[in-house]
């Protein structure tokens, strides 16, 4: 359900408001100086007008918002134009492909011999560095991955929380 909350109608958000004026959450007053805004605690419903708040589950308009939301959301379920996530009981397992992050290829500048009996120790050095630099590359790719999961998953939960929210708030 999109609400504004400059004007606390439904239906579109803050960015889109053509509405002038902030208004108080609770009674609808204008509060662009929040300062000296006085709050008289009287709800009003900037949906119907009625004495409660403007996001209440009661309110008929909300109501009858919701209940075109879910019928439209039901629609877009039956054509395919939408499709329902089941978020439970799945089981991720990380996979890292070789594409995902390619190894680094030699450099293709020559190498001057300026001092022999050290060259082979550096290039040991060097490929003994490389490898563990490669190996340390591979789990940071695959620890990017594994938090980029985490936060869509946590971004789920925010919403469906978010949501939970304003259902309890809105049936109280």
């Amino acid at each position: 359900m999109t609400f504004c909350t400059k004007c606390w109608k439904i239906g579109h958000v803050r960015e889109q408001c053509k509405a002038s004026l902030q208004l108080c959450r609770v009674c609808l007053d204008e509060t662009s100086k929040k300062e000296e805004h006085n709050c008289n605690k009287i709800q009003k419903c900037a949906q119907c007008g009625g004495e409660h708040h403007s996001l209440h589950g009661l309110c008929h308009v909300i109501q009858q918002y919701r209940s075109e939301l879910k019928e439209d959301v039901n629609k877009a379920l039956e054509s395919g134009k939408l499709h329902r996530n089941d978020y439970t009981n799945q089981q991720h397992v990380f996979s890292m492909k070789d594409q995902d992050f390619p190894p680094l290829g030699e450099s293709e500048k020559p190498r001057q011999a300026i001092w022999n009996h050290v060259q082979t120790e550096v290039r040991t050095e060097d490929s003994l560095c490389s490898k563990t630099l490669l190996l340390i590359n591979e789990n940071l790719v695959a620890m990017h991955n594994s938090n980029i999961r985490i936060e869509e998953k946590l971004e789920k939960l925010d919403i469906k929380l978010n949501q939970t929210a304003l259902d309890t708030e809105l049936h109280q």
